[in-house]
């Protein structure tokens, strides 16, 4: 490895990587990385380790670097006078933007939407639309050429694509075939024909010259789309951080919120979807793995009547149902949902640390 200056971008110092890529250490493979310095490493930070990862992205490869980096132990921050309190969720608004979080800092007294924008809602549907198209277009091709792939075997098993055409051949007829299948398989008998009946590659072939751009569509417009969410999370996560206060967030169970359907989860289609495109996960990973490394505490408070219970009078509604608004029938106060669930939140927080505090200072 090799790291060089490489000038600034809009002010963030950025560095040229040299590494050799290459299988065989007599003739190396030399390929460049441009490096982003976009934050700071904490003091005394060391980087103990690289990896190169090669990662498939539609037909091509995009070389990744990992850095491994040893950070000194962040001392924890030992004074607040409030707490933030996150709300996770995936509620729909009117305007077709997803709220996939609520947070409610008690010292500014101000509330805050994470908001999933139109445009990445439909950047993602679009995505769902273009992998539909094509494994409907995948499943008619694996009709046509499973029955031909049943009579005999074409290959030797020492073949590198054996057990993938084997695999394909004695599916099950309920099993259809993927559009990876079938883009794999299109890809294999374009460069190496001649070993499959003529009947199953030419309609291989015919599959992969009508899909072969909506495949490498599909593919980078979803990276560049997860890519964004993924640099939001973190840019969020560290903006909460540099409060210096300590977070509390909704203990929670996340396989309850996992997008596979089964007979423990009740989410119905619409709201796995949803919880797909926010990715409770991720932004909950994103604020942990800051918090950690700058010191702050972060507590898991039980979500049990955090929507239900005022945060003026404490009272609970019992009464309440899947209301996004709501009177208190105790002292008349007015309630966002989300909004007084990311208020008790913060309190709940901030008692569990005052608790610590008054167990440690008996101590």
């Amino acid at each position: 490895f090799c790291l060089e200056p490489n000038g600034l971008k809009r002010g963030i110092p950025r560095f040229k990587l040299q590494c050799d890529v290459g299988a065989n250490r007599k003739t190396p493979a030399i390929a460049v990385f441009d490096v982003v310095y976009h934050r700071p490493l904490p003091e005394k930070t060391v980087i103990t380790s690289a990896k190169l990862m090669r990662n498939r992205v539609g037909d091509r490869f995009k070389f990744t670097v990992n850095f491994t980096v040893r950070v000194p132990e962040a001392e924890p921050v030992e004074h607040h006078n409030g707490a933030i309190g996150i709300d996770i969720g995936f509620r729909s608004l009117p305007d077709g933007t997803l709220r996939a979080a609520t947070i409610y800092n008690s010292v500014h007294k101000n509330i805050e939407h994470v908001i999933i924008p139109n445009e990445f809602v439909k950047r993602m549907e679009h995505i769902q639309y273009l992998s539909s198209e094509m494994d409907q277009s995948a499943t008619k091709l694996g009709q046509e050429i499973k029955p031909l792939l049943k009579k005999r075997k074409f290959i030797p098993e020492k073949h590198k694509k054996f057990k993938f055409l084997n695999r394909i051949a004695k599916s099950p007829a309920h099993i259809t075939l993927s559009f990876e299948q079938a883009y794999k398989l299109g890809k294999w008998v374009h460069y190496e024909s001649g070993l499959l009946p003529e009947k199953v590659e030419k309609k291989a072939k015919d599959w992969l010259k009508q899909n072969a751009k909506i495949y490498r569509e599909m593919h980078h417009l979803r990276k560049k789309t997860l890519g964004w969410r993924k640099e939001t999370y973190r840019i969020i996560a560290h903006d909460l951080v540099s409060h210096n206060l300590i977070i509390g967030r909704e203990k929670m169970d996340l396989t309850k919120f996992a997008e596979v359907k089964d007979r423990d989860n009740e989410l119905s289609d619409k709201a796995r979807s949803q919880r797909f495109l926010v990715s409770p996960s991720e932004f909950i990973g994103a604020i942990e793995n800051v918090a950690q490394r700058e010191g702050i505490a972060v507590y898991k408070v039980p979500a049990r009547n955090t929507s239900k219970k005022c945060s003026n009078c404490d009272r609970v509604h019992k009464e309440l149902r899947a209301e996004v608004t709501w009177t208190c029938p105790g002292c008349g106060m007015e309630h966002d949902r989300d909004e007084n669930a990311a208020k008790n939140i913060a309190f709940g927080a901030y008692q569990k640390w005052t608790s610590e505090i008054g167990k440690k200072a008996s101590a």
